[in-house]
């Protein structure tokens, strides 16, 4: 009985090292992403001053260079490229358990920050930087509110006024695309569904990883003089001679649309392909029609945000025209390309949020879900809907356009949409009243109703609460 107790006695296990632990990491993708980028923003600094007939470097191609490195090398030191290596090299597949190390078995909380493919890990990673994401866009929202406190420009100028209002758009739209279906779409639809894990867990991991990345490229864009477009990024004034943050604007949706397509295309196939036997389409949880549908939309709008962010980097870096009308562009193709997406997004938010309210109501009534094949045939047209009636946005910009062309065109210049329209006291006035929100137009014709209003107001014969 000893000698067989003593033969099947296995080896312990050794602990793995700090070299073990950080290598590959968040730690070491960052230092592989920060090397690589300022190697390749000092090369393509030399390279474009050398094709320049004045000497003078494209400082969009060397922001481009720098992002562009950054993504990529961040990702070979967090080692998201190094089951491809060893499958090209030695051509055979992983072993299940290089699998379960992949997927962080025994790692303990060091797993957080790892290439980790277990779909639990990468939801609670979402999570994590969901709340991240919602404190920076609170701050923005702070810092919007400390300006707008005190008449005239006392804490930001006009141009970092405008970048904060602009971030804070970007932050808060992106935070709340994927607050449900980036946790709790990765973190709860396997298990609704009966799968173990989704159906490609090592692009689950790249897709949140490739929004981590993005968050260092959006931040850097106070560093390069921000962006005066606002969150929109309208083009051809993307496109005009604006500070190297407008291309921090174009990399971060580049790499964020990239990352949701990816997350995308993941939970549609685990949806479609791994759910488990008896799982029907009309047996499926209402929280996986809203997740589901809610990819299929971004998969369907974001793409063409991702061409337009394209063209206008391309504008920028090898002077193309795709917007500037001078020169044969139409900037009408931006704003159509805008609001493809635009308008879907809408829903891609709303579409899980109504999901989870359905979910949480049924089970808090102890009550199976009412209507459940209504519901569904509610959620499909509005998928349906969202996507046909994009055209409402650019016709309504039309048809203020021309309205608003004979009380505006003497005031036609960029400041941004709150106390800032109006100089001094009077600007604070209208903000505080509520009506210094929206375009330069609209606020122009609001403080003429007001001016209108007051002089009603203490007319001969009227009382002045009339």
């Amino acid at each position: 009985m000893s000698s067989t107790t003593d033969s099947t006695t296995v080896a312990p296990v050794r602990r793995p090292n700090l070299i073990n632990n950080l290598f590959p990491s968040v730690v070491s993708g960052i230092v592989f992403g920060v090397v690589a980028a300022a190697v390749a923003g000092v090369l393509v600094n030399r390279l474009t001053t050398a094709l320049s007939p004045d000497g003078v470097p494209n400082d969009d191609a060397v922001i481009s260079a720098v992002y562009t490195a950054w993504v990529l090398f961040f990702f070979i030191g967090i080692g998201a490229f190094n089951g491809i290596f060893k499958w090209a090299f030695s051509r055979r597949e992983p072993t299940y358990a290089e699998e379960l190390q992949l997927a962080g078995k025994d790692q303990g909380l060091w797993r957080y920050f790892r290439y980790t493919t277990d779909h639990k890990v990468v939801g609670m990673q979402y999570l994590a930087t969901v709340f991240v994401l919602f404190f920076l866009g609170s701050m923005g929202a702070f810092s919007i509110r400390l300006e707008q406190s005190t008449p005239g420009a006392i804490y930001f100028n006009p141009s970092t006024y405008n970048t904060i209002v602009g971030m804070h758009g970007i932050l808060m739209i992106a935070s709340t695309i994927i607050m449900v279906s980036g946790p709790f779409g990765n973190f709860i639809l396997p298990i609704m569904i009966g799968a173990r894990d989704m159906a490609f867990p090592r692009l689950n991991a790249l897709s949140y990883w490739m929004l981590f990345t993005a968050i260092p490229i959006f931040l850097s864009a106070l560093l390069l003089g921000g962006f005066q477009t606002g969150w929109t990024g309208y083009a051809p004034l993307a496109d005009q001679g604006l500070t190297p943050g407008m291309d921090a604007y174009c990399f971060t949706i580049l790499v964020f649309a990239i990352s949701t397509t990816i997350a995308a295309v993941n939970i549609l196939t685990t949806v479609i392909v791994m759910r488990t036997r008896g799982m029907t389409w009309g047996r499926l949880p209402i929280f996986v029609w809203g997740v589901l549908l809610s990819v299929i939309l971004s998969l369907t709008a974001f793409p063409s945000f991702i061409v337009s962010q394209t063209m206008v980097l391309m504008d920028r870096i090898f002077q193309t025209s795709f917007f500037l009308a001078a020169s044969g562009g139409n900037n009408w193709l931006y704003e159509h390309l805008f609001w493809f997406m635009g308008h879907p997004e809408v829903y891609v938010i709303a579409l899980p949020a109504m999901a989870v309210a359905a979910e949480v109501a049924a089970v808090f009534t102890r009550k199976p879900l009412f209507g459940y094949r209504l519901l569904v045939g509610g959620l499909v047209g509005i998928s349906v809907l969202s996507v046909i009636v994009w055209g409402a946005s650019p016709l309504y910009e039309r048809i203020r356009e021309r309205i608003d062309r004979p009380i505006h065109a003497r005031y036609r210049t960029h400041f941004d949409s709150h106390r800032h329209l109006l100089p001094g006291a009077c600007g604070n006035i209208l903000a505080r009243a509520g009506l210094g929100h929206g375009s330069p137009a609209v606020c122009v014709r609001r403080a003429g109703q007001l001016r209108h209003w007051r002089r009603l107001r203490y007319l001969p014969g009227r009382s002045a609460y009339r």
